[in-house]
């Protein structure tokens, strides 16, 4: 990854990404105050964001937080005449991609969990937080007051989210634009778990709308909410896609080992075709394993990524975009790219 990002002229200079992190995770911890403390609203135990066991998921809250809210910005240079006035949809975005994180990474790395998730959050409930149902956040809060704390911290960040969403004041026909993309988000995600068996003939699923079906909802939230500002009047939903898929293929990449052993959705799995299985309808991990060190999947992916940012450029001067604005894409793009596969050295951002 890292040699075809620099083939490409898209690798930073190290304090450039630093210094772009750093605010970053500035951002993200002050967005932090955005979740509130159940215990002062309903008969919860008081808990924090910083309480789940998953020590990779308790780092990654204040960047989730962030990635959304520079999303929702990075939408707002592009679509509207001013930025100021979008602060609250920017505040909705950094929770809905929390929400996000935090059920992919419950449904992908702790299958002990996803009965009870399921069952809290199912489709009915959805419906019911969507109608803006007020009954709802108390009951979930009451439902999740004995749960694993990862629960308890996603029904928090689900009943924020749909809260601010309401109070946007969005009309009927944007709601319910906004509404069926997050059931179609909700739909990929749940379609994830299920472990389909691959036989002969059969590839596996790639997973692409359960990345970029939330990049959509995201650009949907900035578009409608902002109609009044607009400058631009261009459908931007292809640029939406771009984004999207840059970040699909960046997961499959850093996820591949976990999505093999779990069988869940990747695009460089996908793309090995196994013919000959002892037992066609059973999946055979070690073959697929041998078939990738014995391929070229993983490079081929690799520079299929810096493609996809290079033509996600390409897309945005298609659509005359200045280059302050294409730079607000790029840095996002390669920095959060660089960020979720650990590309360059860890470092200690909270001073």
């Amino acid at each position: 990854m890292i040699d075809e990002i620099s083939k490409h002229s898209f690798w930073p200079a190290h304090e450039d990404y630093y210094r772009y992190m750093h605010d970053q995770f500035r951002i993200g911890t002050r967005l932090e105050s955005l979740i509130p403390d159940p215990a002062k609203v309903s008969s919860s135990e008081p808990h924090s964001l910083h309480d789940c066991s998953d020590n990779l998921l308790r780092h990654r809250i204040p960047f989730a937080l962030a990635f959304g809210y520079q999303n929702a910005t990075m939408w707002q240079t592009l679509l509207a005449s001013t930025v100021s006035a979008g602060e609250p949809v920017a505040k909705v975005c950094s929770l809905y991609n929390l929400g996000i994180a935090l059920f992919d990474r419950i449904l992908d790395r702790n299958v002990s969990y996803r009965p009870l998730l399921f069952e809290l959050l199912d489709e009915r409930t959805l419906e019911q937080l969507l109608r803006n149902d007020g009954a709802i956040e108390s009951a979930l809060w009451i439902a999740t007051d004995h749960a694993p704390a990862e629960i308890r911290i996603l029904s928090d960040v689900v009943i924020a989210f749909f809260k601010r969403f309401h109070d946007l004041g969005l009309s009927t026909d944007a709601r319910d634009i906004i509404a069926e993309s997050i059931r179609l988000s909700y739909a990929a995600e749940m379609a994830s778990t299920v472990a389909v068996p691959v036989g002969p003939g059969v590839k596996w699923a790639d997973g692409r709308d359960t990345s970029v079906t939330p990049f959509l909802t995201l650009y949907l939230l900035v578009q409608h909410s902002m109609e009044k500002v607009l400058k631009r009047s261009q459908d931007l939903t292809q640029l939406a896609e771009a984004i999207g898929e840059v970040f699909w293929l960046t997961d499959d990449l850093c996820d591949l080992v976990e999505d093999l052993e779990s069988v869940h959705p990747n695009s460089v799995l996908a793309s090995v075709l196994l013919d000959e299985r002892p037992e066609p309808h059973m999946l055979d991990r070690v073959a697929l394993q041998s078939a990738l060190i014995d391929g070229n999947q993983i490079e081929s992916a690799a520079r299929d990524l810096a493609k996809k940012i290079e033509s996600l450029l390409e897309l945005g001067r298609s659509y005359l975009l200045s280059e302050r604005q294409l730079l607000s894409i790029r840095e996002l793009a390669t920095m959060y790219v660089i960020d979720w596969g650990g590309l360059m050295p860890r470092r200690d951002l909270r001073s």
